[in-house]
């Protein structure tokens, strides 16, 4: 059943600037779903349009198939996380919890309180005041705040930002975990890549305003439908080609299609489908090691590729190697960097595939 249903939503702001256009998805009860994109491309202004911090141009935000596009945020039953915490610094921990439960009756305000404070793990750190927390615990009082008063669904702007790395993978886990305890629905935005697709079950990837491709974290990195996509969400080598049906002919010679095509075509070929081996027409341009793997960065001619090799690099900058064909390639629609030419590596094509 669709809990959030958002339809066509549009809000324009003054110069013309369209911050969110023609936007639509649906969120399903308990799902974790992940709005991701770069910085400016309207996904804190989807998530105020659908709290009701603002209110859109055109379109309908529908909770329960009904319709809240107009109903003021604290009618809403919608929780939501800001950036910052958003704590209030003269309040205890126990008091920040609380105070989302006003008109409620003293003692069951305190004890749904300290449900939530058990919930989340901070139980025994009600009295103490946020400046005495570590960021990754007001994290977590903030979204118990945002979770007492029962809320149908939980949005998170951007939520880990302000947390260091290793914090931050904790405290994404921990807040994962509690939405799933609670049985709650949430909505994450975020600009990291590896965050949306750690976090969601599914997710939009966001673009100038509107929404580029909505699927799991695994479609949509396996079968990215734009170059945007295909680049943003994870490394992708992008390639012209010439589809014969099952395969293409590129500039790496003949690589096998996830769809048959014919005549030309843009692919994206993911690092982890090449590898090299010594000896060949390209040369390696550099070799930047990421721990589990590294990736080599080869070229030839006017074409740069990436390329995934084992944890140590066995060739070295200036090496020559040949590059072969491990993986599918995903035949990608037409798509253009905002001057209306393609964005996609060049380079020499076989007029036929070599077989």
């Amino acid at each position: 059943m669709n809990l959030l249903e958002v339809l066509g939503l549009q809000r324009s702001f003054s110069g013309g600037i369209r911050a969110v256009d023609d936007v639509s998805f649906h969120v399903d009860q308990g799902e974790s779903f992940a709005i991701v994109g770069p910085s400016g491309c309207g996904k804190t202004t989807t998530l105020r349009l659908i709290v009701g911090f603002d209110l859109p141009d055109r379109g309908t935000v529908l909770l329960r198939k009904k319709d809240i596009t107009r109903i003021p945020p604290e009618r809403r039953g919608i929780g939501f996380v800001f950036q910052e915490h958003a704590l209030f610094p003269h309040l205890s921990v126990h008091g920040n919890v609380a105070f989302g439960l006003r008109g409620l009756p003293r003692s069951v305000r305190r004890e749904r309180a300290l449900e939530l404070l058990r919930l989340v793990g901070l139980g025994a750190e009600r009295d103490r005041q946020p400046h005495q927390l570590s960021g990754g615990q007001q994290q977590r009082v903030a979204l118990a705040r945002a979770l007492a008063p029962g809320p149908h669904i939980v949005l998170l702007d951007e939520p880990f930002n302000s947390l260091d790395a290793e914090l931050r993978d904790v405290t994404r886990r921990d807040v994962y975990t509690l939405l799933r305890q609670a049985r709650t629905a949430s909505i994450l935005v975020t600009h990291d890549q590896q965050e949306a697709m750690s976090f969601a079950d599914r997710l939009a990837v966001m673009r100038s305003g509107h929404l580029e491709q909505v699927g799991t974290p695994s479609q949509v990195y396996r079968y990215p439908q734009t170059v945007f996509v295909a680049r943003f969400l994870g490394n992708a080598n992008v390639l012209s080609a010439v589809a014969h049906g099952a395969d293409a002919a590129t500039p790496v010679g003949t690589v096998p299609l996830t769809e048959e095509r014919r005549g030309p075509v843009m692919i994206a070929l993911r690092p982890e489908a090449l590898a090299v081996v010594p000896n060949g027409e390209w040369k390696v341009v550099a070799c930047e090691y990421k721990g589990d793997h590294s990736l080599l960065r080869i070229a030839h001619e006017q074409t740069t590729l990436l390329a995934r090799s084992p944890a140590e690099c066995t060739v070295s900058p200036g090496q020559s190697v040949h590059p072969t064909v491990l993986g599918q390639a995903v035949p990608l629609q037409q798509d253009t960097d905002g001057n209306g030419s393609p964005q996609l590596q060049s380079g020499r094509i076989p007029a036929r595939p070599d077989r």
